[in-house]
């Protein structure tokens, strides 16, 4: 089964759209195994893309004490995402609030790993802040390295050899 990518975000709220613009780049990569998608961040929704999958990336801004441009990488298996960052959030279902529900119903993928972008302007207009800018190129490279290593069998699904 193929790693699921999924970019969020709104195009029109400035670094809200870092998601969106680093899953368009996933795609244009054409990776073996890979599917990418585009969402605005919606709960249920990201629960109904999700769950027929295994292995599963979501990209998003947070917005935090943090400088701008810091990213942040969170096995979602091992941590909880930290719900403050998405108090700026126009979504009325919170990507935290979706993984909690889908842990409850049992439709959280098993490999699941949260990439996000601290943002520095969440305001009405196009194009990315210059610190956000440079760290899309950086997660850009992170999520390509995540997407092989998801590739990767796991020891459950790898053949024995029988020796």
């Amino acid at each position: 089964m193929s790693v699921l990518v999924i970019g969020i975000g709104n195009k029109y709220r400035s670094d809200d759209a870092v998601g969106l613009v680093i899953a368009d780049s996933i795609r244009e990569k054409n990776i073996h195994n890979c599917s990418v998608v585009k969402n605005s961040g919606e709960g249920i929704s990201l629960i109904n893309l999700w769950e027929e999958h295994e292995s599963v990336i979501i990209i998003d801004a947070v917005k935090s004490e943090n400088l701008p441009g810091k990213t942040y990488v969170i096995d979602i298996a091992k941590r909880n995402l930290n719900t403050d960052w998405f108090q700026l959030s126009t979504h009325l279902f919170s990507i935290p609030e979706a993984i909690d529900l889908a842990k409850q119903l049992e439709k959280l993928p098993t490999r699941f790993y949260f990439y996000g972008v601290e943002a520095k302007n969440f305001e009405y207009g196009e194009g990315l802040s210059p610190e956000v800018q440079k760290a899309k190129d950086i997660l850009i490279t992170q999520i390509i390295d995540g997407i092989q290593f998801l590739n990767k069998p796991t020891n459950r699904s790898s053949k024995s050899t029988g020796n």
